[in-house]
């Protein structure tokens, strides 16, 4: 409809205001660019550079973690071996300490009868001892 109503006298005053338009958005466009400019934009590498780039960081990641894995696996058996090491080691010492303790026993109870021995001796020896003084007869 809008268009049946067109006449050529409103054609001729379009074409200015679409002349301006366009001036207008030209002129919007490069100030846009000029701000964009002046920003900066961050430089992007090509797409074969970043696949590189990917690959080179996926291969380090899987040398890494098997690395890593191998670590582990080498902690957990160097623990363990601690741990068989420290459980015989503390068996010697169990050993020894029970092998001491018997020993001490030992002479602790020929200790103990020996000196039941000479206290029973004792008083024997103070009547002989009172006998030779002359005190006792």
């Amino acid at each position: 409809m809008m268009i049946a109503q067109l006449t050529a006298d409103m054609v001729k005053d379009i074409a200015p205001w679409l002349v301006c338009l366009g001036a207008f958005l030209w002129i919007w466009n490069q100030g846009a660019e000029a701000v964009r400019n002046f920003k900066g934009k961050t430089p992007h590498p090509p797409n074969e550079t970043l696949d590189v780039t990917q690959q080179n960081l996926s291969g380090r990641i899987v040398i890494v973690e098997s690395g890593l894995s191998e670590a582990r696996k080498q902690m957990s058996q160097s623990l363990e071996a601690h741990r068989q090491e420290s459980s015989r080691g503390r068996a010697a010492i169990y050993e020894k300490i029970d092998s001491v303790r018997k020993e001490l026993q030992a002479d602790l109870t020929a200790q103990t009868s020996q000196l039941k021995a000479d206290m029973n001796q004792v008083p024997h020896q103070i009547m002989a001892l009172l006998r030779n003084a002359g005190i006792i007869k």
